[in-house]
C-alpha cells in the first residue's frame, strides 16, 4: 500500500492523490507539512510534499510519482507515451 504524505492545502499533493485514486490503487493519506526536520527529509530530500512511501522506499515530486504510479499500475492510462500527444 503506498503512504501519501503532504497537506490537502496543496495542489500537488492533491494532483497525486487524483491519479492514485483515478487508478484505483489502495493508500493511506499521512499528514505531513512541508519541514526541514530531519524526519521529513528523509521522505523528501527539498523538504517539499507531496511524498509517497512503497515498502521503505520514499518518492517525492508530483511529477515523479506520477511516473511511478503509470509504471505499477499501466491501464487506465493518465500519461501518454508521446509528450507531444
Amino acid at each position: 500500500m503506498i503512504k501519501l504524505y503532504g497537506l490537502k492545502m496543496s495542489n500537488y499533493y492533491s494532483l497525486v492523490k487524483a491519479i492514485i485514486i483515478e487508478k484505483g490503487i489502495d493508500y493511506e493519506e499521512v499528514k505531513a507539512p512541508p519541514t526541514q526536520k530531519e524526519d521529513n527529509l528523509v521522505r523528501s530530500p527539498m523538504g517539499k510534499m507531496p511524498s509517497i512511501e512503497v515498502d521503505g522506499n520514499y518518492l517525492s515530486e508530483s511529477l515523479a510519482i506520477a511516473r511511478y504510479v503509470e509504471q505499477i499500475k499501466p491501464t487506465p492510462a493518465l500519461m501518454p507515451t508521446d509528450p507531444f500527444e
